[in-house]
């Protein structure tokens, strides 16, 4: 990292620490409900495949106990990672081996791919526990990454559902498909 410029750096830090703590979200929420497949959104990376690789890295390294904030510790379960960039939509996606009977990652993001109705690619080579993928902004389409993203996490939910690695929801309403649907909470207007 000592030959990158200060705001590389900076991006770095920002993305390590999101993800390392949306991994604690992830794992805690897996110890409480015994569920081990998610979908989150991440802002920090800012649609950058490099960025999004350092973030499932700091989600999969293994947390310090040690440490008052615990970051990362979430290579235990999978994961589909969004990212909206300007000009593209990264998807990142990590399933554990010993999870990979149920589903893997090149499937599930296939899945994606194929149903949201609009181009994108697998980039590089997926398997069974990794794929990388990106939806790029098509303004013909109106398809810009923010709104591609607000239909990709459904669509990588329904799959989770449709093979039974998450459980139904009882009603539409109580759906959530990720931190974005909730209002900024660190306002606290207690005066």
């Amino acid at each position: 990292e000592g030959g990158l410029s200060k705001e590389r750096k900076a991006a770095l830090k920002s993305v390590r620490k999101e993800a390392g703590k949306k991994a604690q979200d992830l794992v805690g929420a897996s110890e409480m409900g015994g569920q081990m497949f998610f979908c989150s959104s991440l802002e920090a990376p800012d649609g950058d495949h490099e960025l999004m690789g350092e973030a499932m890295d700091a989600m999969n390294k293994d947390s310090n106990p040690a440490l008052i904030e615990r970051l990362g510790g979430a290579g235990e379960v999978a994961k589909m990672l969004f990212s909206a960039g300007v000009d593209r939509l990264a998807i990142r996606c990590h399933v554990p081996e010993d999870l990979t009977t149920q589903t893997n990652a090149k499937d599930w993001v296939a899945y994606v791919l194929d149903k949201i109705g609009v181009p994108g690619s697998i980039i590089g080579e997926a398997n069974a526990t990794h794929a990388v993928a990106e939806i790029p902004k098509n303004e013909s389409q109106n398809a810009y990454p923010i709104k591609v993203k607000d239909t990709a996490m459904p669509l990588a939910m329904t799959y989770l559902r449709e093979n039974k690695l998450i459980p139904e929801q009882a009603e539409s309403s109580d759906v959530v498909y990720g931190d974005d649907d909730f209002p900024d909470d660190d306002d606290d207007d207690d005066d």
